[in-house]
């Protein structure tokens, strides 16, 4: 078991940001075409380089999107999906 675990909360419908991104999850919006969710990891493999740490990634509307993005990086995090209904 890790000493520390990090959980990013990644499961909201964005429904704000929807006119911006449209059908995509938050953590997949693109910064300078990089993914939030890319910002993030850099940021906790630099600032946990010295931890022993699991990440837990909470996904909610679209979590395929974002689990298909994270296995093809090989992120490395454990995840956890809840049903999100995107409500128009």
């Amino acid at each position: 078991m890790a000493d520390l675990t990090v959980v990013i909360l990644a499961g909201g419908c964005g429904t704000r940001l929807r006119p911006v991104i449209g059908e995509l999850p938050k953590v997949l919006a693109p910064i300078q075409d990089i993914p939030v969710i890319r910002y993030l990891h850099n940021w906790l493999n630099g600032s946990l380089q010295s931890v022993d740490s699991d990440i837990l990634l909470s996904t909610g509307f679209l979590s395929g999107l974002v689990h298909e993005y994270e296995q093809k990086c090989g992120l490395g995090y454990k995840y956890i999906a809840e049903d999100c209904e995107w409500v128009h």
